[in-house]
């Protein structure tokens, strides 16, 4: 179940029709919540009127909302990242699982405010060490642009830090 509350009110509300509810975010002019339930994607005007199913899920890792008025989301723990428009309708897939590469699965889409970068998870195993922040830069996000590590909660720009291992090396690039 989902809570608001106002800054100026003692108590928090129930939210109707969230019960299950998890995984909030809003949307870019904050007068929507979408949430994640047992298998759905849903929005709440923030206020708690007009509660709206987007699209069916399986068990989702994650979903965010894009300035373009698409919602993107991972449908399951081992699929790739898609998107629907925020009003309900067609999904589309984002991203593409590579299996020959060893990825398991596309989780927890983020976009940069610009909705220029996605943000996602790549998991290649079950443990916590194996998994990969990437982002996908470019026109309908079709090619990777910047691999990123998640190295213990920090962020880690792998082409930055071959440039930095090359140069220590004293490798130069042609």
């Amino acid at each position: 179940q989902l809570f608001a509350r106002s800054l100026g009110d003692a108590a928090p509300r129930v939210l109707p029709g969230t019960d299950g509810g998890r995984s909030p975010f809003f949307s870019p002019d904050g007068r929507w919540i979408g949430f994640l339930t047992p298998g759905k994607v849903k929005k709440i005007a923030a206020d708690g009127a007009a509660l709206q199913v987007l699209v069916d899920i399986g068990d989702g890792r994650g979903a965010t909302w894009g300035p373009d008025d698409f919602v993107y989301y991972a449908p399951t723990n081992i699929a790739s990242i898609w998107r629907v428009p925020s009003g309900g309708g067609k999904a589309e897939e984002v991203t593409k699982v590579d299996r020959e590469a060893g990825e398991f699965s596309h989780l927890y889409p983020r976009l940069t405010p610009d909705g220029a970068t996605l943000l996602f998870t790549v998991r290649t195993g079950p443990g916590n060490d194996e998994r990969r922040l990437v982002a996908q830069v470019e026109e309908e996000f079709t090619a990777r642009g910047l691999d990123l590590l998640l190295r213990l909660g920090q962020i880690v720009d792998l082409n930055a830090e071959m440039v930095r291992a090359n140069e220590a090396l004293g490798v130069r690039q042609v």
